[in-house]
């Protein structure tokens, strides 16, 4: 196997415990495996690794106290016996913004877009504009606070709390100008729902970013 050397990385990987019996394995494997199956636009490199950490496994299920691979004694686990890689908590892998200043500028250039419609410019349209710019902020922000080791599940949660309070916002400063973005409120976070679905959480939610630049 490529990645999973040991069978503490291996039950990590599929989300089973370290003792897992073999039927614990083949859901484990099953769920993931719609997912990340290359036919299902998952990556071929998780379903790989998912596949060798469930071979592993079951191995080890059939031959107690055995680990047919020969990599496994390669190198020690960084964790003790029995426990999988702990996960950086959301505190330590996301911090204050880089160019803060910058991103409060965007903010408010994004709340003056729900005047939008004062112009003349449909309401559905400018609910629209008004929800891709917040969602590319939100993307902005998420990446500027993303700090090394951070993984899909804590760049999918930066996301939403970058968002979330910018949208509310957005819909506030609708409801004082009078120009009606509640009845649209589906085109404002249509954009952001494209954005974090872009995120392939079926390559796991616990998959490791190569830097805090990536969203």
């Amino acid at each position: 196997m490529s990645d999973v050397r040991d069978r503490c990385a291996a039950a990590a990987l599929l989300g089973v415990p370290v003792d897992a019996d073999a039927d614990e394995v083949r859901r484990a494997y099953r769920l993931w495996a719609r997912m990340t199956h290359p036919d299902h636009g998952g990556d071929p490199a998780a379903f790989a690794r998912l596949t060798a950490a469930r071979r592993l496994l079951l191995d080890e299920a059939h031959h107690p106290g055995v680990d047919p691979s020969p990599r496994a004694t390669a190198a020690p686990s960084p964790t003790p016996a029995g426990q999988p890689a702990p996960r950086p908590p959301f505190r330590e892998v996301v911090g204050r913004p880089r160019h803060a200043a910058a991103l409060t500028v965007a903010a408010l250039v994004v709340l003056a877009l729900a005047a939008l419609p004062l112009s003349g410019l449909p309401v559905p349209a400018a609910a629209l504009a008004c929800g891709v710019a917040a969602a590319a902020w939100s993307a902005l922000a998420a990446r500027s606070a993303l700090r090394p080791g951070a993984d899909a599940g804590h760049r999918i949660a930066a996301h939403v709390l970058a968002w979330l309070p910018l949208a509310v916002a957005v819909l506030a400063t609708s409801t004082l100008l009078g120009t009606g973005f509640i009845g649209a409120l589906p085109l404002v976070a249509l954009p952001f729902a494209a954005v974090v679905g872009a995120i392939n959480a079926g390559a796991g939610l616990w998959r490791p970013l190569t830097g805090p630049s990536r969203t």
